[in-house]
């Protein structure tokens, strides 16, 4: 039982994944607690790898939760935003997106498969690319890697 709770992972949270030859960190965190656990473990990572400079955000979230508050918590280390609206009832216009990320380098794609694509191929070496925000945002990533395959 040790071995498998050691061995246990949680997709979608702090996953490293290597991708055409780009780190992507994959983590669901939407709300201030779930945040906070992705930055630390970010600032930990970072620290282990210097090599990445700068963090391209792919982002989108639900428009029940606390926007504002994730953002303010991820302003600080994210460079660039690469935004999109989810395709799910309960999803977060992108103004509201928008009006969260005021004052911070925004790009702004018709959906989430767009916006890490752009991140993928425009990521350079010394930039990581973070995909989180909602369950959603990484399953729509999840799909378009899937389809490439």
């Amino acid at each position: 039982i040790a071995e498998g709770v050691q061995a246990a992972k949680l997709p979608g949270r702090f996953e490293v994944r290597e991708i055409q030859n780009k780190t992507v960190i994959f983590d669901a965190g939407h709300n201030p607690h779930g945040v906070e656990f992705l930055l630390k473990q970010l600032r930990n990572y970072l620290n282990y790898n210097k090599k990445y400079k700068e963090v391209i955000c792919v982002f989108s979230m639900l428009a029940d939760k606390d926007i504002n508050s994730v953002v303010k918590l991820l302003k600080d280390t994210v460079h660039l935003w690469k935004i999109a609206p989810l395709s799910v009832p309960r999803a977060a216009e992108v103004t509201l997106l928008t009006d969260a990320l005021q004052g911070e380098l925004i790009e702004q794609f018709d959906n989430v498969k767009l916006a890490f694509k752009s991140a993928l191929y425009e990521t350079e070496n010394n930039q990581l690319i973070l995909v989180c925000g909602s369950f959603h945002t990484l399953e729509a990533v999840w799909e378009y890697l899937e389809e490439c395959q």
